[in-house]
């Protein structure tokens, strides 16, 4: 039976919500929604709740009108946002344009003066935190425009416009604790880390030393941020920083190769082109090993996406890399590399045909609620304290009864 979240009750939904994404089981989130009940006469006024401050907004529960000024506020910061970048772009001339650059400015000063007033004096608390964080992360972006302009392209602008971002980017998830906070650390991140590949790679050699560097910074911001609320959306940003290096690398090599194959002729796996064949098939094994990583994600999480990642980037790498390959058996390796994908599918289902011929019953979804757990649908009381089964009366000393 369908549990009831209870609109009535906004704490049985927050804690329903981590039951039904894994984040804590059924017999973990009873202990808390009772310990909760039992302490909220304690809670002062105006005080923040630890479920609050540590998971995100549930959008779920927000009332038509609220959903529609969610996306009116997103529509709005992102089209502001492109005009600021064009005015940017205007400011950021051989001749500085003063009247473009206080657009950029007053546009960014108001952004950031917006998220505040909403975060503090909003009316519902998550509805507004989530305003307030849409309009923060918009502002934050666009105060890094104005530092950028003010720098006027000097070679250590990056650097100050991509720590900017860090920066502000955490301050601003440590206050509001929204996801999106984290799109902006990792853009600032991401900025400093293309600077540094800028400065430190010469840009005659054909190296897949960048995009490996692009793959390790993807893996590395999916695994700072899964101790966080917003892991999957920190996890998924690196998940396609991750695979884009490798794709990166796979078309890099591959335009490489095909403008040796138009000035050079020879045989396909000489000189050059061989080491180019090198990177290509170091990219597939890495961008292969990153596509399980993400399969083993979604297996351990069941967050979706990470499949539908590991899937598109497993197709692009494959296909990529092979056609770019230059050598005479690349139908060869597009069988062997295509049977190794079908023993891979044809273990998953031949599993599932063992379980099916010896009886064995359907797994319960980690995180799934277990008989009796919540309230029916249409009862008109308040949801228990779940996952704590009712009190048994012990049968009387003389035992049972005789029947009548």
């Amino acid at each position: 039976m369908e549990p009831n979240t209870a609109p009535s009750d906004p704490m049985f939904a927050r804690v329903d919500s981590l039951v039904r994404d894994g984040t804590l089981s059924a017999e973990q989130a009873g202990r808390v929604y009772a310990r909760v009940r039992e302490a909220g006469s304690e809670t002062p006024a105006g005080a923040t709740s630890v479920l609050a401050a540590d998971t995100d907004t549930d959008t779920n529960r927000w009332t038509l009108p609220q959903r529609m000024s969610g996306g009116a506020a997103v529509l709005g910061a992102a089209v502001l946002l492109g005009a600021l970048f064009v005015a940017g772009n205007l400011a950021d001339q051989d001749d500085f344009n003063w009247k473009a650059f206080l657009v950029v400015f007053v546009g960014a000063v108001a952004l950031c003066a917006v998220a505040a007033a909403t975060a503090l004096l909003g009316g519902d608390p998550d509805h507004r935190r989530w305003i307030a964080t849409v309009v923060a992360a918009t502002g934050i972006v666009a105060l890094a425009l104005v530092l950028d302009i003010l720098l006027q392209g000097k070679d250590w602008s990056e650097y100050l416009t991509g720590a900017l971002m860090v920066v502000a980017g955490v301050a601003a998830y440590l206050w509001l604790r929204e996801s999106a906070l984290t799109a902006v650390v990792v853009l600032g991140g991401l900025l400093v880390l293309t600077q540094i590949i800028e400065d430190v790679t010469d840009d005659q050699t054909a190296t897949i030393g960048p995009q490996i560097a692009l793959t390790v910074f993807g893996i590395v911001v999916a695994a700072a941020g899964w101790p966080l609320a917003s892991r999957h959306v920190t996890g998924m940003l690196g998940g396609v920083i991750a695979l884009g290096g490798m794709v990166l690398a796979v078309l890099f090599a591959g335009l490489f190769v095909l403008t040796l194959g138009v000035f050079r002729s020879g045989p396909l796996d000489a000189g050059p082109q061989s080491d180019v064949n090198g990177d290509l098939w170091t990219a597939l094994a890495i961008g292969l090993l990153v596509c399980a990583g993400l399969a083993a994600l979604y297996a351990y999480s069941e967050f979706i996406g990470y499949l539908v990642l590991a899937f598109l980037g497993a197709v692009a790498l494959v296909v990529g890399s092979l056609l770019s390959l230059r050598t005479d058996i690349r139908l060869w390796l597009a069988v062997i590399i295509g049977a190794v994908g079908g023993l891979l599918a044809a273990g998953a289902a031949l599993r599932e045909l063992v379980a099916r011929g010896s009886g064995t019953r359907r797994s319960t979804r980690r995180g799934s609620p277990p008989p009796g757990y919540g309230v029916p649908q249409g009862s008109p009381q308040p949801p228990p304290a779940y996952g704590t089964p009712p009190t048994m009366r012990p049968p009387p000393p003389g035992g049972p009864p005789p029947p009548t």
